[in-house]
């Protein structure tokens, strides 16, 4: 089953769907690999090749654009793929000053309600891991991510919420050794982050090779101007 949210990726998640024509990987990164860099591919083939599609990262209302953007650069510099923002005022708007262009290579989906963000990552097979202070929460290090889950990150001020914290599988926290209770949501995501990509490298699944293929194919799409109408000629 594909993770994939990108809509150049087709339903089955083994096609690249560009100007209502199905790609192969392998084809569309061919004929695009001329029109690059050596390092800028060198640079697609080794981020694609690091990604990992089976941990993704939930954003619960927050409503500092800042944050989100902040969570999301993130994210990417340490290989996550898929981001989703439970968003129920539908005005984000991503800060390209704090991204710097990390959003160019994230897949991301914005939902309304979190119970429907959760039901869709269940029914993909995720588990759901929400970051919260209660009393059932467990130090991030002793969640098994091995297994496709989801981080969820809550609100700034009030944390995940109640109906977040209800459907959630596990609840974790960061332990913090000052006086202080938590950290900033964009610190607190780094570390998690960095905690399940490298303090928990081995047992994250990377991208498989027919996953890095398509990953390596959308970012030559994302990478190479006028790509569609280089793939038509």
């Amino acid at each position: 089953m594909s993770f994939f949210i990108n809509p150049f990726v087709n339903p089955e998640g083994d096609k690249i769907l560009v100007g209502g024509q199905s790609w192969e990987a392998e084809d569309v990164i061919e004929r695009l690999q001329s029109h690059m860099t050596s390092s800028r591919f060198e640079k697609i083939m080794k981020a694609s090749q690091s990604r990992t599609l089976k941990v993704v990262a939930v954003l619960e209302d927050l409503y500092d654009r800042g944050n989100i953007s902040a969570v999301m650069r993130s994210a990417e510099g340490l290989g996550l793929q898929n981001i989703h923002l439970v968003q129920p005022s539908s005005n984000f708007k991503e800060s390209a000053r704090v991204t710097q262009g990390a959003d160019k290579w994230l897949d991301v989906k914005t939902w309304k309600r979190s119970a429907d963000c959760v039901q869709d990552l269940k029914a993909k097979g995720f588990k759901i891991v929400v970051t919260c202070l209660h009393e059932d929460s467990k130090p991030i290090s002793q969640v098994d991510f091995s297994k496709p889950s989801a981080l969820v990150l809550g609100n700034e001020l009030r944390g995940a919420s109640k109906e977040m914290i209800e459907l959630a599988d596990e609840k974790v926290v960061i332990p913090m050794r000052g006086f202080t209770q938590s950290f900033n949501i964009s610190v607190a995501a780094a570390l998690s982050f960095y905690h399940i990509m490298n303090l928990s490298s081995d047992s994250v699944a990377r991208a498989s090779s027919k996953e890095a293929a398509l990953l390596q194919a959308l970012y030559c799409l994302k990478s190479v101007d006028s790509a569609e109408e280089i793939l038509k000629i």
